[in-house]
C-alpha cells in the first residue's frame, strides 16, 4: 500500500502490512547487509510518518546511526525511497507529502533532458553546473562534484544527522522535483536537472540568497531553496522569473558561508498556470482567473505575457539547494559565518521600484542563524504548513 496526501480513498497503512512490503521492497533492490539499515533510518524510508519502530531495530541487530551509504540510491525509484521520514510520531501517514526518490521518476509524457545533469550555455561551451560555477560565481575557491557513490551524496538529498532538519526534510525536499512529485512536469516547479557539490568558499565568504514571507520567529524565514547573487541581482519580478515563484515577497534573506557544504544545484521547471491556482501556489484565483492578494503584481506580470505563465528562467539560473541557516549554525572557523534577514516595504509601488534584492539584502542585520546563536535543535514544526517552502 501506498502513503499517499490527505484525500486518498487507499485504506490506512498498517504496520504489519508496511512490514511485509518493505521488506519485499528492500530485499528486491539492496543488499542483504543493509536491509536492516533499510528499515531503521527513518530518513530513507517512510514508517507511516516517522522512523521504524525500535523493536525493528533491535531485532535487525545493526546500529544504523553512522550509516551514509549511497548504494541505497542506486537501486531503482522503490529502494531509493528518501525524504518524508519525521521523529514526530503524532504526523499522521495521509499528511504526508509523497516520498523524494532519487533518482526521480521520469515525466510522463517524456521531457528531453529531465533530471539530467546541468548543462549551461557560454558562448560556443556547455559547462557543467562545477565549471560554471567555479567560473562566473564570486568567491569561490574550488567546487567539487559529489558522484552517487561518494561519502555524503545521500546527505544532500536528506540531511537528517542535522539539527533543525526535521520540518524541510517532511515538507520541503519531496518537493524537490516539483511541487505533485518528478512525474506531473512541466509546470509545477522544482528542478528539472541536478547535480551534487561541495562547493567551497573564498575567504571573503560566499553569499546565497532567498525571499520569503516576514515569518516570526525569524529563523522561519530560513528554507532549503537558495540562489547566487546573479539569481537575486534583480528586480522583485525579474527575481521571481527566475527562481519561477509567482507570489510577492515579504522579506529578503543572505547567508554568508564560510565552510564547504554540499548542495544539490539545478536548473528549474518552469512555473504554469494550473499549479499557481492549485493550493501549492495559491497565486491565482481558480474562478475568477485573477491574481490572489498573494501573488499581486507577480502573478500580474505572469498573466499579461503573451501566453500566460511562459515565463520559463535562463538555463543560467541555478537552484541552490541546501538548509543554509542550519549549514551556517554549525559554521565554527570564521565570524564572517551568518544568516540575517530584513523586511521588504509594504507599499506595492515602492516594491516595483526596487531595482535590486541583493542592495536591499545588503542592509540586513536581524539574524536567523549565525554559529551558535540560535537553536535549531528541534527545527521548525511541521504543523506549520503555511511556512511550506517553494523557491
Amino acid at each position: 500500500r501506498s502513503i499517499r496526501p490527505g484525500g486518498s480513498s487507499r485504506a490506512p497503512v498498517e504496520k504489519a502490512d508496511f512490514t511485509m512490503a518493505l521488506a519485499v521492497t528492500a530485499s528486491a533492490f539492496a543488499p542483504p547487509q543493509s536491509l536492516a539499515c533499510l528499515l531503521c533510518m527513518g530518513g530513507l524510508i517512510i514508517w507511516a510518518g516517522g522512523a521504524a519502530p525500535p523493536e525493528v531495530c533491535a531485532s535487525a541487530g545493526e546500529s544504523c546511526e553512522a550509516m551514509d551509504d549511497p548504494s541505497l540510491l542506486q537501486s531503482g525509484h522503490r529502494a531509493s525511497t528518501l525524504a518524508a521520514g519525521s521523529a514526530h510520531n503524532s504526523i499522521k501517514s495521509e499528511d504526508l507529502l509523497p516520498p523524494l526518490t532519487v533518482p526521480p521518476a521520469d515525466p510522463i509524457p517524456p521531457v528531453t533532458g529531465a533530471y539530467g545533469q546541468p548543462r549551461i550555455g557560454v558562448k560556443d561551451e556547455q559547462l557543467s553546473a562545477a565549471e560554471y560555477i567555479e567560473k562566473f560565481v564570486q568567491n569561490v575557491e574550488k567546487v567539487v562534484e559529489v558522484k552517487l557513490n561518494d561519502p555524503g551524496y545521500a546527505f544532500a538529498f536528506n540531511p537528517k544527522k542535522l539539527p533543525g532538519t526535521e520540518y524541510y526534510i517532511n515538507s520541503s525536499y519531496p518537493t524537490l522535483f516539483g511541487d505533485e512529485g518528478s512525474v506531473k512536469q512541466p509546470g509545477y516547479g522544482g528542478i528539472q536537472t541536478y547535480t551534487v557539490l561541495n562547493i567551497t568558499p573564498s575567504a571573503e565568504g560566499l553569499d546565497v540568497f532567498r525571499v520569503s514571507n516576514d515569518y516570526h520567529p525569524l529563523e522561519h524565514r530560513c528554507g532549503i531553496w537558495w540562489g547566487f547573487t546573479s539569481t537575486y541581482k534583480s528586480s522583485i519580478v525579474d527575481a521571481a522569473t527566475n527562481v519561477q515563484i509567482c507570489e510577492v515577497p515579504k522579506a529578503v534573506n543572505r547567508c554568508t558561508l564560510t565552510e564547504t557544504f554540499t548542495a544539490i544545484v539545478g536548473q528549474g521547471w518552469p512555473l504554469y498556470e494550473d499549479d499557481a491556482k492549485s493550493n501549492n501556489r495559491g497565486c491565482v484565483d481558480p474562478v475568477t482567473g485573477t491574481p490572489t492578494t498573494k501573488g499581486g503584481f507577480v502573478t500580474e506580470f505572469y498573466l499579461n505575457r503573451s501566453k500566460p505563465f511562459d515565463n520559463p528562467p535562463k538555463d543560467d539560473v541555478l537552484q541552490v539547494v541546501f538548509p543554509a541557516c542550519q549549514v551556517v549554525d554549525n559554521m565554527k572557523s570564521s565570524e564572517l559565518a551568518s544568516c540575517v534577514t530584513i523586511d521588504l516595504p509594504t507599499d506595492v509601488a515602492t516594491l516595483k521600484e526596487i531595482p535590486d534584492l541583493v542592495s536591499v539584502a545588503a542592509n540586513a542585520t536581524d539574524p536567523i542563524a549565525k554559529p551558535g546563536g540560535l537553536d535549531f535543535e528541534n527545527g521548525l514544526p511541521p504543523s506549520l504548513e503555511s511556512l511550506r517552502d517553494h523557491r
